[in-house]
């Protein structure tokens, strides 16, 4: 089991904690990067980078770190959600019980990285599409997933989970999540 707080999960070799990975609740584009040859501006969000891809790969970097730091697998089915509020749990123990402490960049990035974990699981499971939230929280660009009830916030999740501690289990979150629109079980 884990003594210190994970160190600074990486994709081949390098740290994933590059700016446009960093902050999972602020606009992640650098204007420069988005305008095209010669200043054009963009057409519109297909000039942007693809979200969808981007949670995929920090997905994938997650059960990496889950792998290398914490010694589980991450499978990507619902049963992992088990072994998803267990990472989140120790996370927070080691922070709040234990007093170790995460650099921002640290703490960005494992919420960008577990939080796209978690909305891939969501997304597999019901469907539903990763976007920029532009209205949830102004003057940002929240990264979200659209699904068909509604929209949720996986990285905020994932923060408030490793912040809060229990009353935020991933669990419920994403049972919650699953059921919504589907009749109640009967007793």
């Amino acid at each position: 089991m884990v003594t210190t707080v994970p160190s600074t999960p990486r994709r081949n070799g390098s740290p994933v904690s590059d700016p446009d990975d960093a902050r999972p609740w602020q606009n992640p584009f650098d204007p420069d990067e988005v305008v095209g040859p010669a200043g054009d501006s963009p057409e519109g969000p297909s000039e942007l980078p693809d979200l969808g891809d981007r949670m995929a790969r920090h997905a994938e970097d997650a059960v990496e770190h889950a792998r290398t730091t914490f010694g589980v697998e991450l499978d990507g089915t619902r049963d992992s959600i088990e072994l998803l509020e267990m990472i989140g749990y120790t996370i927070h123990r080691l922070l709040a019980e234990e007093g170790e402490q995460l650099s921002d960049p640290e703490f960005d990035t494992l919420c960008t990285i577990y939080g796209g974990y978690l909305g891939e699981m969501i997304r597999k499971t019901l469907g539903g599409d990763w976007e920029y939230d532009l209205l949830a929280q102004p003057g940002s660009a929240l990264i979200s997933l659209r699904l068909e009830q509604g929209r949720v916030f996986p990285p905020m999740k994932w923060a408030r989970r490793i912040e809060k501690g229990n009353d935020e289990d991933l669990r419920v979150f994403f049972e919650k999540i699953a059921n919504a629109g589907k009749p109640p079980r009967s007793e």
